[in-house]
């Protein structure tokens, strides 16, 4: 009896002194964070391991695009604890819109047909396309048409009748690609010094017979009644040729304002006659009926007046200038000359009108 209660003393001794052992020890814990998906904590760092101190759940912060989304791919979202630095991601879906550049016109729209103008996306590469409405012009070939009166440029397109830059040749002074010889005529080629189209003038020989040589016996005249009208459809100011029995020597006057409009000429030589000198006859149309003024002209307001051809060939005139005249003398008239050569047979001069009014009284080779 004794001997039990000893034991239970000492029983009681080590459970007491057990319990006061315990109660005086203090936990110790790690400085960093332990961390999982939900919750972060401080581990232990003394002996009891499966101790843990100030464990909660994670205070996410509002989140940051770390990769932006594309029209084709998803972006991150990265989501940061604002306690101990764990981050989460969540995906940002594809936007689904593409970033289109300005276009590029990869078929060129006709004046029949529509065109594409096809736009890439600049992140992903997708590439659209849109009509380009046709443009109604027409399209024509750089190199140039011509016929024997004019050169133009030809349509590429459907529209074969179309043609583009439609003019009258423009003829260059000639030069001479065969010299004439004592019996041999040579050759004067002219060229439109636009699209380089050329013809051919014959250079009378420069010896004797029938090529070339020949003299006039005398003076050959040709008054404007004797020349050929040319007429314009249209022409507000047709080309007339009047009889004035009025003035001296009943003289016919070939008047003429619309451009384009001609007077022809006819000189006929039976032998080809080089350096003689054609004599122009001429007058202005303007003058003033209030003032019975008649305006002046030189050799070089005369070339605006009209063009003048010999045979197909540029005639240049000097001479005397028109003074002008203070009295109503409508046929004041002035001679102009030029040194030209005639061929055998039948040779033409002709007039044509610039637009601005002009009386042509004779011509004259001498």
């Amino acid at each position: 009896m004794k001997l039990n209660k000893v034991l239970a003393f000492t029983l009681v001794a080590v459970m007491l002194l057990t319990t006061l052992t315990a109660c005086a020890h203090k936990h110790t814990f790690s400085e960093g964070w332990q961390k999982d998906a939900t919750h972060h904590w401080h581990s232990a760092s003394c002996e009891h391991a499966e101790e843990v101190d100030a464990k909660a759940e994670h205070d996410w912060d509002d989140g940051t695009v770390t990769t932006q989304p594309t029209c084709g791919d998803d972006g991150v979202k990265t989501f940061t604890c604002e306690v101990c630095g764990h981050t989460k991601t969540e995906t940002v879906p594809a936007t689904g819109q593409h970033d289109w550049d300005d276009g590029e016109i990869t078929t060129e729209p006709t004046c029949d047909a529509d065109g594409v103008e096809t736009f890439t996306c600049e992140v992903c590469g997708d590439e659209r396309e849109e009509d380009v409405d046709a443009n109604n012009v027409h399209s024509f070939a750089s190199a140039w048409s011509f016929d024997d009166d004019n050169h133009w440029h030809a349509a590429t397109c459907s529209h074969a009748t179309e043609v583009d830059g439609l003019a009258e040749h423009d003829w260059d002074e000639g030069e001479v690609t065969t010299p004439a010889t004592e019996t041999e005529p040579g050759v004067l080629t002219f060229s439109c010094e636009v699209c380089g189209h050329t013809y051919t003038d014959v250079i009378p020989a420069t010896g004797g017979g029938s090529q070339g040589g020949g003299s006039l016996a005398a003076p050959i005249r040709v008054e404007a009644e004797n020349a050929t009208l040319g007429q314009i459809d249209g022409a507000s100011n047709p080309i007339t040729i009047e009889e004035n029995e009025g003035c001296s020597g009943g003289r016919g006057v070939g008047y003429f304002q619309a451009t384009g409009q001609t007077i022809t000429f006819t000189i006929v030589v039976d032998q080809a006659v080089n350096g003689v000198t054609l004599v122009l006859g001429v007058a202005p149309a303007v003058f003033s009926m209030e003032t019975f003024e008649i305006d002046s002209m030189s050799a070089a307001q005369l070339a605006t007046y009209a063009t003048f051809k010999l045979n197909g060939q540029s005639v240049t005139f000097g001479g005397n200038d028109i003074p002008g005249n203070s009295e109503f003398n409508f046929w004041l008239v002035g001679t102009f000359t030029a040194t030209v050569n005639l061929q055998a047979g039948t040779n033409t001069f002709v007039i044509t009108s610039s637009g601005t009014a002009l009386n042509v009284d004779y011509i004259e080779v001498r």
